[in-house]
């Protein structure tokens, strides 16, 4: 179901999305409850390092240099 609606309390699939108002950019951040800001974009990492999706030991160098570069842009 595909709505025009921007508002969330009229749009049902908006539940959980939080607005931003122009284009996010790197300095970008959103505040949480009054108490924690962030930035708009997030990495998935839940299944970093997970033999379940294909990652061996030896993979870990690039997991934890992808980790660094992520935190060094802020993200």
């Amino acid at each position: 179901m595909s709505t025009t609606h921007t508002d969330p309390l009229h749009n049902p699939q908006a539940a959980g999305v939080i607005y931003v108002q122009g284009v996010p950019t790197q300095q970008t951040r959103l505040t949480l409850g009054g108490a924690i800001s962030v930035s708009p974009m997030a990495i998935g990492t839940w299944s970093w390092g997970d033999a379940k999706w294909g990652y061996k030991p030896e993979m870990f160098g690039d997991i934890a240099a992808t980790w660094d570069a992520l935190q060094d842009e802020t993200l």
